[in-house]
């Protein structure tokens, strides 16, 4: 009893981890998005963000509403994807700010995107090396613009932007070049049931794209290793 107890909490321990610090991550960038919208033009985030602290926070904002779901996902990720905890505790503290600053602010900060390429190149267990990681960078960031070009002209609406761009090199050097092509269809699919939820592509609405690209990342290496054994199987 005592070793299946002690089997357990190692099994979910990786997950409660993940789950704590995706929600804090989370709820931080949300607080910062709220202090953000009421910057004014000189003023700066980390000081008036310490000012709102004193006067009681500003309003929430949905901050608990980002911190659960951020929670939530962070906490499958051990669950479906092999890695190990110090490299996922990277990813999510630099995936889900990003992914929150473009949820709420529609933008994502270049010191996001650009810290995870690296940190992919650097430390993801799902490539084979730096050239693999810059090539998987490459083939993503060139399908997600051809794909987003392709969605502006059949919507009419806005859909090729910078930041998610970035965040689809920075994907795609997680990935590797193997993953690459999986992971930007993991990213459109993950966006299009999102949009689809959420009413955005009835009402024709802007919905961003960097969150599915930023969650896709530890999907497209487990969903590319069940394609190929799925095609070995059937050869």
């Amino acid at each position: 009893m005592q070793d299946a107890a002690i089997g357990i909490i190692c099994w979910a321990a990786p997950s409660v981890v993940a789950a704590i610090i995706g929600a804090a991550a989370a709820y931080a960038t949300a607080f910062a998005a709220d202090v953000a919208e009421t910057l004014p033009e000189d003023g700066h985030l980390l000081p008036e963000m310490g000012r709102a602290l004193l006067r009681g926070g500003v309003a929430n904002g949905g901050r608990l509403r980002y911190g659960l779901v951020s929670a939530l996902i962070c906490a499958a990720v051990p669950l479906l994807a092999a890695i190990p905890l110090p490299v996922l505790a990277v990813l999510i503290a630099l995936a889900v700010p990003a992914s929150v600053m473009d949820a709420r602010l529609l933008i994502i900060p270049e010191e996001f995107t650009w810290a995870l390429l690296f940190a992919g190149a650097l430390l993801s267990p799902w490539h084979f090396g730096a050239e693999d990681a810059v090539v998987g960078a490459a083939i993503a960031c060139g399908v997600t613009w051809m794909t987003m070009t392709l969605m502006e002209y059949r919507t009419g609406l806005p859909m090729r932007s910078g930041g998610d761009i970035a965040a689809a090199a920075a994907g795609g050097a997680w990935v590797g070049m193997a993953s690459s092509g999986v992971y930007v269809m993991s990213a459109c699919v993950i966006f299009t049931v999102c949009a689809a939820l959420s009413g955005a592509l009835s009402e024709k609405r802007f919905l961003p794209m960097g969150p599915a690209l930023l969650a896709a990342i530890p999907v497209a290496p487990v969903l590319n290793a069940w394609i190929e054994t799925f095609v070995a199987n059937g050869l």
